[in-house]
């Protein structure tokens, strides 16, 4: 049979260059940067013709007078491949044989090559072909030596040239390499993949050079031919366009055995098909041959695959593998066989003992043939021998050790068959080096690992030490304030509240700290030295930073703004009426000679009205002005402003609007009457003796009546939608709004002591337990909390919160409690004296039972008023001189108002103190360098605290 033509996979050599086509352009470029520079970079991606071009493309431009090349593959290394390359050439009598393993190859190497180029009076080119294994199976080792072998070169005089060759994804790893030798990458070339047409003349040029093959159609059939070329990429390599050829040639020579040239044409093209699968195909059909041929394999399936594995990387690169690295158990003679096998059907190709898979594209096809288990398996044996390498050559160093991770992955994979396969096909010394080297790491690893344990434990326990220490010094800090607070709230009471906000602004969120600020506050004003007299001059200058104040002329009530920036009092003998600002500051004065009956705020507006005993209603703006006067019938009984109208209730038997001069009379005495605003109006319901409830518009006139027997007082809900009628037997009834022929009773209840609408549609009802309904769905419980009797009696019953659902009772007459929604008592406060009153504040309550709220919780015990922690621990108390006679808490939660027969205390709520502390804290006594005068002033700091001022303190609370 006679031999192809055509290349198949090997590349083309100086011989070959009649041959060689395609790449005059290349060619050019490459012989200009070689003559520009000593390194030539020449890359590209895997199929591009980058060998052929070199070893075929310079022989058709350099003379061989010009240029001696000598070829380089790595096969075990670089440099022992360099100086097995050049030993052929010349080789020193007196220079033992260099390897790796000598520390300074170089010397040798560059004798060599200086002796070559003296002998055959040309330059040497060096070309180190598929660089790319430098850099996926060499050491760390091996490519520091490359590089000081590359820089002494470039460093000499001798005249020698260099080409790397490699694929075009390793460029980079020659970067590292460019730190020493900058001029490396300043001359390098890409070969690109050739396009169709180029293709097309490459095919024509070759059919032209060859004498024993031809076209049939040069045109057509070259066409034909690319088109079964493509890929899915609609790429072509040249790898798969000489495979391809070559299989035409097989296929024609069939068929015409003994006639040359043989003829190829459409119907031999069309036999042979396209490319897909063509590697694949081949090295099936050559391993399914070479079976065939050696009954010895017939139970041994994969066996001709495995072998080939070892020539290939974990990246799917061909690698070399000497003879002496595979001939090593009892199938010697079997594999010997077979690979001159594979070396005969074209698939490996042998030199000095070196075996190595023909093209990369095979290495490919082989790299993916291969099971996911078996590419870890090798991946990872590969990683451990190469790190093993660098550990012998770099003396052993522990850094060079095996990392943690990979040891444990040898440890799990190792009992793997597909591990184990591999592993044993390394020699038995080998093996056993590994194995010991995984175990050196394995050690070296879990002694560093004890060693950082005990460091860690070391640091922790220090840390933890230091962390106890700063915080008992926080502590003992923090203690010397809160006490140098108590013992100087009488004789320095401006300095005990600095020293106390010091304390607070700590941030160890001490509930001590915020009863010492909470107590200097209190205890400001205690004393009768700095009082707000009301009646005769505004707050000295002294006392405006203080919160609580003492009214010397006996107030009779008091009225906040909506705004909350002004507040009115009315004196006790109700002849005098004044504005206040938020600082305490008056803003005007008004005596009413006849007397004042009734005053309050009416608006956002911040504007007020007035009704006087002699029957006559006023209204003023916040400046003082005069607004509207409001005539007032002399028999009513009370007035009150709706709106911008006013109403009178006369004798009990008839409501007077004293905008309209109308009234409404009724037969019967008006039991009870409220008021709702409908649709912007203002609307009253009455309660009449007659048993019936009667609605009626702001002009008087009455819109709906219903009658109820025995109903004590009635009100509609905000909506207008719902009437809550309340009879003399305790009995509840709700009605729906408006009333029709056929009015429906929703809801109806006995013994209910007490019932009011709430907002969202809710009411609530009181008897021997405090329920929350739905009006939409009145008999399902929303909210439920037993009382018992003894809540249901007393003057302050209940406090309910929709907000969290809490509610507070007051039990026994002693005991202070607050329950959730099921009635469980989440916490229960005791005191000495029966309680008149107590609140838990709304703006806090979503921090209940949390350390972030400072106090929620304020009760009047006897004559006492009690702050507490949200814990239920008592914060400070406040005992005025004079008994109290009535107090309250503003709507806005920011003021607790007391009143005596002679004095008005207000104190602040833990709202305003902070609302204060923000202020002062920007401008006033309370920054931080007036606090630390003040603590140096007394002597209070961090360390002389114990010595200075602790025999002084004594207990406070």
């Amino acid at each position: 049979m006679n031999q192809s033509p055509f290349q198949f996979l090997s590349p083309y050599e100086a011989k070959d260059k009649h041959l060689f086509f395609g790449r005059d352009r290349e060619i050019e470029e490459l012989a200009e940067l070689l003559l520009r520079s000593r390194f030539v970079v020449v890359y590209g991606p895997s199929g591009s013709g980058k060998t052929s071009l070199i070893r075929s493309g310079l022989a058709k431009k350099l003379q061989d007078t010009h240029w001696f090349p000598i070829y380089i593959r790595r096969k075990k290394d670089f440099l022992s491949s360099c100086t097995e390359e050049l030993d052929k050439f010349y080789r020193p009598a007196k220079i033992p044989p260099p390897s790796i393993d000598e520390t300074n190859p170089n010397h040798s190497l560059l004798l060599q090559i200086k002796q070559v180029s003296r002998l055959y009076l040309r330059p040497v080119y060096l070309i180190f072909d598929q660089l790319e294994e430098l850099f996926i199976t060499g050491t760390e080792y091996e490519r520091e030596q490359f590089l000081v072998l590359l820089k002494t070169i470039d460093e000499s005089d001798i005249p020698c040239k260099i080409i790397l060759s490699l694929r075009e994804e390793y460029l980079a790893h020659l970067y590292q390499f460019e730190k020493q030798i900058s001029t490396l990458l300043d001359f390098r070339l890409r070969v690109e993949l050739m396009t169709n047409e180029s293709i097309k003349d490459l095919i024509m040029d070759m059919f032209r050079a060859m004498p024993e093959v031809e076209l049939n159609d040069e045109e057509n059939d070259a066409d034909f031919i690319i088109a079964q070329l493509y890929d899915t990429t609609r790429q072509i390599q040249l790898p798969y366009l000489q495979v391809y050829l070559d299989r035409l040639w097989n296929n024609a020579i069939i068929q015409t055995p003994d006639k040359l040239p043989l003829r190829i044409d459409k119907t031999i093209i069309q036999n042979v098909g396209r490319i897909e699968g063509v590697l694949e195909k081949f090295l099936e059909e050559q391993i399914t041959d070479i079976e065939q041929q050696n009954p010895e394999l017939k139970n041994r399936e994969g066996y001709i695959l495995s072998l080939l594995s070892k020539f290939v990387t974990p990246e799917g690169t061909r690698q070399s593998q000497y003879i002496k690295d595979i001939d090593k158990d009892e199938d010697n003679l079997l594999k010997i066989k077979i690979l001159s096998n594979l070396e005969k059907q074209r698939i490996l190709k042998e030199e000095n003992g070196f075996y190595e898979l023909y093209h990369d594209s095979l290495a490919m096809v082989i790299f993916r043939s291969q099971s996911a288990e078996q590419k870890k398996a090798s991946n990872l044996l590969r990683r451990i021998e190469r790190i093993q390498e660098d550990f012998t050559h770099y003396d052993q160093k522990p850094d060079y050790f095996l990392d943690r991770l990979s040891v444990e992955e040898f440890k799990k994979n190792r009992n793997t068959a597909v591990f184990q396969v591999l592993f044993q096909d390394l020699p038995k010394s080998r093996q056993e080096n590994l194995k010991a080297f995984v175990n050196k790491s394995s050690d070296y690893h879990e002694k560093k690992y004890q060693l950082r344990r005990v460091r860690i434990l070391f640091t922790t326990v220090v840390l933890l030490l230091s962390t106890v220490a700063v915080w008992q010094w926080r502590v003992s800090s923090l203690n010397s304030l809160i006490l140098a607070s108590a013992f100087l709230s009488e004789d320095a009471p401006d300095d005990a509240i600095a020293i106390a906000y010091d304390a607070y602004q700590r941030p160890m969120h001490s509930p001590e700290a915020q009863k010492a600020l909470l107590t200097a506050f209190y205890n400001h004003d205690k004393q009768d030295d700095h009082p707000l007299n009301m009646g005769f001059s505004p707050p000295s200058e002294q006392h405006d930073t203080f919160l609580s104040k003492v009214f010397h002329s006996a107030i009779r009530s008091v009225s906040f703004s909506p705004s909350q920036n002004f507040f009115l009092t009315v004196n006790q003998s109700s002849d005098s009426l004044m504005i206040w600002k938020k600082d305490w500051r008056m803003q005007a004065a008004f005596p009413f000679k006849e007397g004042i009956k009734q005053a309050s705020f009416l608006n956002e507006k911040n504007h007020f009205y007035v009704i006087t005993k002699a029957n006559a209603f006023f209204t003023f703006s916040i400046e003082g002005k005069q607004l509207k006067t409001y005539p007032i019938p002399p028999n009513s009984v009370n007035s009150f402003l709706i709106g911008e109208q006013v109403f009178s209730i006369i004798d009990t038997t008839a409501i007077h609007n004293s905008l309209s001069n109308r009234t409404y009379r009724s037969k019967n005495c008006i039991r009870g009457i409220s008021t709702f605003m409908l649709d912007g109006h203002p609307h009253f319901v009455t309660v009449e003796a007659d048993d019936t409830i009667r609605i009626l518009r702001q002009d008087l006139v009455i819109t709906h009546k219903k009658p109820l027997k025995a109903v004590r007082n009635a009100s509609l809900s905000t909506d207008g939608q719902w009437l809550l009628a309340r009879t003399f037997d305790n009995g509840l009834e709700i009605w729906q709004y408006p009333f029709h022929n056929k009015a429906q009773l929703v809801f109806k209840k006995a013994d209910v002591k007490k019932a009011y609408f709430k907002a969202d549609n809710q009411f609530v009802t009181l008897g021997d337990s405090l329920q929350v309904h739905d009006l939409n769905f009145p008999s399902i419980l929303k909210y439920s909390c037993k009382c018992g009797k003894e809540t249901v009696n007393h003057p302050m019953p209940i406090q309910y919160s929709p907000k969290v659902k809490l509610t507070t009772l007051i039990c026994n007459d002693t005991i202070f409690s607050i329950r959730n929604k099921n009635g469980l008592q989440l916490l229960a406060i005791p005191h000495d004296k029966p309680i008149n009153n107590g609140w838990f504040l709304e703006e806090n309550e979503g921090y209940f039972f949390k350390e972030k709220a400072n106090y929620q919780i304020i009760t009047l015990a006897g004559n006492t008023l009690h702050f507490w922690s949200n814990q239920g621990n008592h914060i400070c108390a406040i005992t005025p001189n004079e008994p109290l006679t009535a107090i309250y808490m503003d709507p806005y939660e920011r003021w607790i108002v007391g009143v005596s027969k002679n004095k008005t205390w207000i104190w602040p709520t833990w709202n305003e103190i902070e609302n204060w502390l923000k202020k002062e804290e920007k401008g006033g006594f309370l920054q931080p360098a007036k606090r630390i005068a003040i603590k140096k002033k007394y002597q209070v700091d961090d360390f002389a605290w114990d010595v200075l001022l602790r025999p002084l303190t004594r207990p406070f609370l």
